[in-house]
């Protein structure tokens, strides 16, 4: 039996998002500029600043 039921696609992406975040933090923490960072991970550089400023805020 599926336990996730209808929210299963949900919960995909909302767990690939953390995995995107955890790794855009960890790259950044070793120096590597916001842009390579989006670069190699294919995303905008927005997004990759946006993950950065949602970890300062916390």
């Amino acid at each position: 039996m599926d336990s996730t039921g209808m929210f299963k696609e949900a919960i995909i992406s909302i767990l690939a998002i953390i995995a995107n975040q955890e790794r855009v933090l960890r790259l950044e923490a070793t120096g590597i500029s916001t842009r390579a960072i989006a670069t190699g991970m294919e995303l905008s550089p927005s997004t990759v600043a946006k993950y950065l400023l949602s970890a300062e805020a916390q």
